[in-house]
């Protein structure tokens, strides 16, 4: 029996079959599962200060401060970026380029894994 997404004929069919891979689903939800715990480690221990320390480079000791809602404008441009990956994943996904959207989903996956760092390096520097 044929599989109805691989051998779809609309535009649609062809664009939802991302959403049917298996390696997509892991992907979105690893990178889901990441951004909240990132999300959980800046609200939980992230203190109440009113102004953030940011070290932008130890060796330099170059050091700025920021307001507390700064940490959350980012994770918000995050979903954004997230999102705009997905969407340029699908269009190669439709074209058969299937590899390719996978990279492009496993890179989304390491910027969430480096917004992680960036939350513990900053709950560590405001501690």
């Amino acid at each position: 029996m044929k599989n109805p997404i691989l051998f779809a004929k609309s535009e649609e069919h062809k664009a939802a079959a991302l959403w049917y891979s298996p390696v997509t689903q892991w992907i979105f939800i690893a990178t889901v599962l990441v951004f909240v715990v990132a999300v959980a480690i800046l609200y939980f221990f992230g203190g109440d200060a009113k102004e953030l320390k940011l070290q932008y480079n130890v060796y330099f000791g170059v050091s700025a401060r920021a307001p507390w809602w700064s940490p959350y404008i980012i994770a918000c441009v995050l979903i954004l970026q997230s999102a705009l990956n997905y969407y340029i994943a699908s269009v190669f996904y439709r074209r058969q380029e299937r590899v390719a959207a996978h990279i492009i989903l496993i890179g989304t996956f390491l910027v969430v894994l480096a917004f992680v760092v960036m939350c513990i390096s900053l709950v560590l520097n405001n501690a």
